[in-house]
C-alpha cells in the first residue's frame, strides 16, 4: 500500500474568503442578531511550543545540557518538525470544543459558538473572531488562561476600539460606516522596483491583447527571475481582482517565458505604478440573506490554445466576498459551451461558499448569477441535450438545481462584474466594473502599510 506522507501531517488553513465574510458579518449582522458586534484579531506567540507531541521525537540536547550518550524526549512540538502545524491545529481545535464552540466541516479551523454568538475564523496562530463585545473579552479571558498572546484590542464603531489592524499582512481599516481591506502594499512595490519601473509612465489596463510572433526564449537567469515575479503577481493578484487576468496569463506561460512574456509582465507593473492600491469596502447594509455569484467567461480568448477563461465573484449583499478566474481544460466547440463549463466551477463556489456559511451556523440563500442564455438553459435542463459530446462528471450541476441548493438569474452582459477576469478590458471598463463591486483605487500610502 503507497502512502501519502505528506497527507499525514496536514494541517487546514481556512479560505481567505473567510476572513473577508467576517468583515461583512461585522457590518450585516448588527439589526439582524439584535447585538452591536465588534471583530478582534489575537496573535497566539509561540503557538507550536503548546501543542503536544502525538509521536516518538527525540532530539539532541543544548550545548550547555549535553552528555555522552544521551538524547531528549520531544514533549511539545518544535517548530521545524513536520507535523508541528498538525498538533497546533488539534491543540487549539480542542481548545474551542472544550469551550462549547463546534468546528466547522468544510473547513475544521472555522468555529462557531451557537448560545454566545461568536464565529471564529483560525489561521495558524492568527485567531480572528466576531461577537459583541462581551463575548470577545470572554473568549480572550479564556485563551489568556492557557495560551501567551499578543493583542491590541478589538475594531468597532466606539471611540476607544481599534480602528486599523494588519491581518495576514493585509491592512484593515474601520472607518464611519464602512470596513476597507487591502492587499499587502509590499508586493507591488517589489514588482516595480525589480522591473525598475518606479518612474515609468503608468497604462491604464494591466494587459493588452499582444500579437504572436517570432518571440525568442528568455534566458536561464531571466527565466528564473521572471518565474519568481509572475508567481508575485498571482499571490497579488487574490487581493487585486482587477488583475486576476493579466496575473493567470503571466502564470501560464512560466513554463517557457519567451520576450512576449516579458512584455506583458512589465504592462501589468506599469498598470500597478499608476494603481499601486485596490480597497476592498464593507459599507453597512441590511441582512442580505443570500450569497450571489456571478459568473462569466470568453469564448476561445487564447490565441494559442482557443481554450477559454472562467472567472466567478462571490458578493454577499453589496460585499465582494471572493474573486477567481482559470483556465478551462476542456476546449469549447461554442460560446454557450464554455460559459456552461464557466457556470459548473461557479456552482462549485457557490456551494462551497454556501457550507463555509453552515459552518459559522447560518441558513443562506445562493444564485448564480450569468449573462448567457444558452448556459442558462444547460444549466437548467436535465442531461445533455443536444450537447452529447459534453461529459457527465459536468452534469452533477443540474441534480444540485433540482435539489434546490441554488437558484439561476439570468444578468446583463454589461453589468456582470465577472467580466473583469475573462480577457483585457481597456481602463473606463475596469474602473466601471470595480467600481460596482464596492472596489476603489486609492493612489497615497496608508501610514499604517507595511513596508517593503
Amino acid at each position: 500500500l503507497k502512502r501519502d506522507v505528506q497527507a499525514e501531517y496536514f494541517a487546514a488553513t481556512p479560505p481567505l474568503e473567510s476572513l473577508r465574510f467576517l468583515l461583512s458579518l461585522q457590518r450585516s449582522g448588527v439589526k439582524h442578531f439584535g447585538v452591536k458586534l465588534k471583530i478582534s484579531f489575537i496573535d497566539v506567540r509561540r503557538a507550536h511550543w503548546t501543542a503536544k507531541v502525538h509521536r516518538l521525537l527525540y532530539v539532541k540536547l543544548p550545548p550547555e545540557r549535553w552528555a555522552h550518550g544521551k538524547c531528549a524526549k520531544l514533549l511539545r512540538s518544535m517548530y521545524g518538525t513536520k507535523d508541528a502545524a498538525q498538533n497546533w491545529e488539534l491543540e487549539i481545535s480542542g481548545f474551542f470544543i472544550e469551550h462549547g464552540f463546534h468546528p466547522g466541516l468544510s473547513s475544521p479551523v472555522l468555529y462557531f459558538h451557537p448560545i454566545r454568538l461568536v464565529w471564529v475564523s483560525v489561521h495558524g496562530d492568527d485567531i480572528t473572531s466576531v461577537a459583541e463585545q462581551a463575548q470577545l473579552e470572554w473568549l480572550y479571558q479564556a485563551l489568556l488562561t492557557r495560551y501567551e498572546l499578543k493583542y491590541e484590542g478589538m475594531m468597532g464603531p466606539d471611540k476607544e476600539d481599534l480602528k486599523v489592524a494588519t491581518v495576514l499582512n493585509r491592512l484593515i481599516c474601520f472607518n464611519e460606516g464602512e470596513t476597507t481591506y487591502e492587499a499587502d502594499p509590499r508586493h507591488a512595490e517589489i514588482l516595480i522596483r525589480e522591473l525598475e519601473c518606479t518612474d515609468a509612465k503608468p497604462v491604464t489596463s494591466p494587459g493588452v491583447n499582444l500579437p504572436l510572433g517570432d518571440d525568442k526564449a528568455l534566458g536561464y537567469d531571466d527565466t528564473k527571475r521572471y518565474r519568481s515575479l509572475a508567481m508575485r503577481a498571482a499571490y497579488l493578484s487574490m487581493d487585486r481582482p482587477d488583475i486576476l487576468f493579466a496575473s493567470k496569463e503571466l502564470a501560464r506561460d512560466m513554463q517557457s517565458p519567451d520576450t512576449r512574456s516579458w512584455a506583458k509582465l512589465k504592462r501589468l507593473v506599469k498598470y500597478l505604478v499608476g494603481k499601486p492600491r485596490l480597497v476592498w469596502t464593507f459599507p453597512d447594509q441590511e441582512w442580505p440573506g443570500q450569497l450571489s455569484m456571478y459568473t462569466d467567461s470568453d469564448d476561445g480568448g487564447c490565441v494559442r490554445t482557443r481554450k477559454s477563461t472562467s472567472c466567478g465573484f462571490l458578493f454577499f449583499g453589496v460585499h465582494l466576498i471572493e474573486a477567481y478566474r482559470s483556465t478551462q481544460h476542456t476546449i469549447s466547440l461554442s460560446s454557450g459551451e464554455s460559459e456552461f463549463y464557466a457556470g459548473v466551477k461557479a456552482s462549485s463556489s457557490v456551494l462551497g461558499a454556501k457550507a463555509l456559511t453552515e459552518d459559522y451556523g447560518l441558513q443562506l440563500e445562493a444564485e448564480l448569477c450569468l449573462d448567457a442564455t444558452a448556459a442558462k438553459s444547460m444549466l437548467a435542463r436535465r442531461g445533455h441535450g443536444k450537447a452529447k459530446h459534453i461529459a457527465r462528471s459536468y452534469l452533477w450541476v443540474q441534480q444540485r438545481l433540482t435539489d434546490k441548493a441554488f437558484k439561476l438569474r439570468k444578468v446583463g452582459t454589461e453589468e456582470n462584474p465577472a467580466d473583469v477576469g475573462t480577457k483585457n478590458l481597456d481602463g473606463v471598463k475596469l474602473q466601471y466594473l470595480c467600481e460596482k463591486c464596492g472596489l476603489r483605487y486609492e493612489d497615497e500610502r496608508h501610514s499604517k502599510a507595511l513596508r517593503a
